[in-house]
């Protein structure tokens, strides 16, 4: 119960914090680009689980399967330095990123994937790829990091797992922002939103997912003495009461 009464005070100054600090909000910027094109890319080696070999015309080829006698035996193969005929190898990775982008991705924000392999970074980007797709074109653009374990990207406010939720969370009230907000070291990030009521008040609450994975590591048995349905520094309550007036104040806890 103490681990409870510490969070809860916690996140209380996190969201009078948040409230009046402008610096402390995360902008969300809609990609008006799209998913990235194949123009202007360039690849100095096959995509990964292609083999290459050399065609008769001396073109450097990659073949998604086994090569024998220069001859590729897949149905899928490409070229490192023909643009087509058969297709180039940079459609190629940009149908496999796409692929990837629908899974790990943040698409309304950053919805290009992108997979470094000599610094094993995978993340995605709002904007186009560097030449040869292994990153953003500049460091300056928006991207988030895909983590390898779930641990990390659970607790990072810069992985693509918490983007993809800050994008997913809805925004409702006046003035409405949302934010990555780290309660502590080693807990998960809170999807934070602030907003104002009909009455011109300021107001932070967080989305129940985030708030229930932070309740998990401080006390798993959270749930035997905690209603966080009738808490109102979760959204859903939050949206309920101020907002939509279908809560009362006896059907909730502050």
């Amino acid at each position: 119960m103490l681990e409870l009464i510490i969070l809860i005070a916690l996140i209380i100054i996190i969201l009078i914090f948040l409230i009046y600090k402008d610096k402390y909000k995360t902008s969300i910027d809609v990609n008006s680009e799209g998913f990235v094109t194949q123009d202007n890319y360039y690849l100095s080696s096959c995509p990964s689980g292609f083999n290459s070999y050399y065609d008769n015309n001396g073109n450097i080829m990659c073949c998604n399967g086994e090569v024998i006698a220069n001859k590729c035996i897949s149905d899928t193969n490409c070229s490192l330095t023909s643009a087509n005929n058969p297709d180039s190898c940079v459609a190629i990775l940009l149908e496999q990123y796409n692929q990837q982008a629908q899974q790990y991705c943040p698409l309304q924000s950053m919805p290009n994937y992108y997979n470094n392999k000599t610094s094993n970074k995978k993340g995605c980007t709002n904007g186009l790829l560097n030449s040869s797709m292994d990153g953003p074109a500049n460091t300056s653009q928006p991207q988030c990091t895909i983590y390898s374990d779930t641990n990390t990207n659970s607790i990072s406010t810069d992985s693509c797992l918490n983007q993809k939720r800050l994008d997913a969370a809805q925004c409702f009230g006046n003035n409405c922002t949302k934010s990555l907000i780290s309660p502590g070291s080693g807990l998960p990030i809170l999807i934070g939103i602030s907003f104002t009521d009909n009455n011109g008040m300021p107001h932070m609450a967080f989305t129940q997912e985030s708030f229930e994975d932070a309740l998990n590591v401080i006390n798993p048995n959270w749930r035997d003495s905690f209603d966080i349905s009738k808490n109102i520094q979760i959204a859903e309550v939050a949206k309920a009461y101020y907002i939509d007036r279908t809560l009362q104040q006896s059907d909730i806890q502050f």
